[in-house]
């Protein structure tokens, strides 16, 4: 049955359609930046940022308008358009916060309200209807996924890339393991990102995503992670996003343990380490998180064990992985000593 635009194409007209798109995103690109510089909405390099001069903010905002093409293409899918209007009120709310910075408890309102109408959009509350605390931990997860993708666009290219990753490996499954959703749903923003990657996947990055880019990539992967659970039945999918999930989460422990604000920016993730204090490059790093997302990815589908068993092939590598920071931390403290005394 056809109910969108693309269906029923031949082949050589959705090459020309994608092509297409990836232009028009081009061209939003090139009207949106002049936009953005005559309006000042950059990121200004500070004591906790990893980049060292200003950088327009925003572009990002392909994403969003990714998401309204799908949505006119495929206007009489079942709940597109509540499911629209969930990633554009979170990218109204993020965009807000680009040019004047709102608050954190107000953006997780909005974000709390954007994934209840992502839930129902979804049915995953008739899913979890006998199940409840189900539900509980998946508003955690998913509010710590969105902020997982904010915090990676400070690093030039690591947004991009990883995302092209775990996009690719989603597809994958949805064309050769089991169809959990329109092909289509996972080529727009696969193109979007790719679009992304030209202007800020290189040495002096032209523009960041921004907030506006960031959470709405994580709506559209979230909502793409919640079909493939529904329709497998299985959590194993969620390590698709495992190297994102451990630099989060142990983070936010080390800072608790530090007693800082976790809400507050800082610079003690493992990739603003390699970068900031070893002087790494940023493309070189984030090419490092995405090919540890692209093996995860891999051992996940095609490793044929239990999905405890996993979980724990998977997570305990990159936790080994991320406490290697420490001994980073601490090699990089004795050398600054070390000039402070020569000098």
């Amino acid at each position: 049955m056809e109910i969108g635009f693309l269906d029923g194409m031949s082949l050589n007209q959705i090459v020309l359609f994608y092509c297409a798109l990836a232009a028009g995103l081009f061209v939003v690109m090139s009207f949106y930046l002049p936009l953005a510089r005559k309006f000042n909405i950059v990121d200004e390099p500070n004591s906790r940022s990893s980049h060292k001069r200003t950088t327009l903010r925003g572009g990002g905002i392909i994403y969003w308008f990714a998401i309204l093409i799908y949505t006119f293409c495929y206007a009489s899918e079942p709940n597109v358009w509540v499911l629209f209007s969930a990633i554009t009120l979170s990218a109204i709310i993020s965009f807000i916060d680009d040019i004047f910075s709102i608050p954190p408890h107000p953006r997780l309102f909005f974000h709390f309200v954007a994934l209840t109408l992502v839930f129902f959009a979804l049915g995953l509350f008739d899913f979890c209807s006998s199940m409840l605390w189900i539900l509980v931990i998946a508003y955690v997860i998913f509010v710590g996924v969105i902020n997982a993708f904010n915090f990676m666009d400070g690093i030039n290219g690591m947004l991009g890339m990883t995302s092209l990753v775990t996009l690719g490996a989603m597809q994958y499954v949805n064309l050769f393991v089991v169809n959990f959703v329109n092909p289509h749903f996972i080529w727009f923003p696969i193109f979007a990102s790719v679009v992304f990657c030209f202007f800020n996947c290189r040495k002096k990055a032209i523009c960041f995503s921004g907030d506006v880019g960031s959470v709405t990539l994580s709506f559209w992967i979230i909502s793409l992670m919640i079909l493939m659970m529904e329709k497998t039945n299985s959590i194993v999918w969620i390590l698709f996003l495992a190297v994102y999930g451990v630099e989060t989460v142990c983070t936010i422990f080390h800072r608790l343990y530090l007693r800082q604000n976790i809400f507050l920016p800082h610079r003690i993730f493992l990739f603003q380490i390699l970068v900031n204090e070893y002087k790494l490059p940023h493309v070189f790093v984030s090419g490092i998180y995405s090919f540890l997302q692209l093996v995860s990815c891999i051992l996940v589908i095609w490793l044929p064990v239990e999905w405890y068993w996993l979980f724990l092939i998977v997570l305990l590598p990159l936790v080994v992985l991320y406490c290697s920071k420490f001994y980073l931390l601490k090699k990089a403290k004795s050398k600054s000593v070390s000039k402070k005394h020569l000098a």
